[in-house]
């Protein structure tokens, strides 16, 4: 499933650039992945990165999904090779919410 929309400036600034985002639901890992394109030729890889702190979508937001790859932590996002990266705000977006990650340490008995 893929959905996606064009955020254009207003008619008065036709200087602005117009951002095509897609986002698309990836229903093995259970996430949502958002990849842009600006209308110019122009390339800024970090354009929706960090708009939350430690947000930039490069490792899964899900945990489960750690348990799918060799080992934690490299199941990794990104534009080229993904349909997107997996932002945590697009998680909220598409009503999806996973339990924190264990912090590491013994679990109290």
């Amino acid at each position: 499933l893929a959905v996606r929309f064009t955020v254009a400036a207003s008619e008065g600034d036709a200087d602005a650039p117009a951002v095509t985002l897609t986002c698309s639901y990836l229903p093995n890992l259970q996430v949502v992945t958002v990849k842009h394109a600006l209308s110019t030729d122009a390339e800024e890889p970090t354009l929706l990165s960090d708009m939350y702190p430690n947000d930039n979508g490069v490792l899964s937001p899900n945990p489960s999904s750690d348990y799918l790859a060799l080992s934690p932590g490299t199941l990794v996002f990104s534009d080229k090779k993904t349909q997107g990266r997996a932002f945590g705000w697009a998680q909220s977006l598409g009503g999806l919410h996973y339990l924190p990650r264990p912090t590491g340490g013994a679990a109290a008995a």
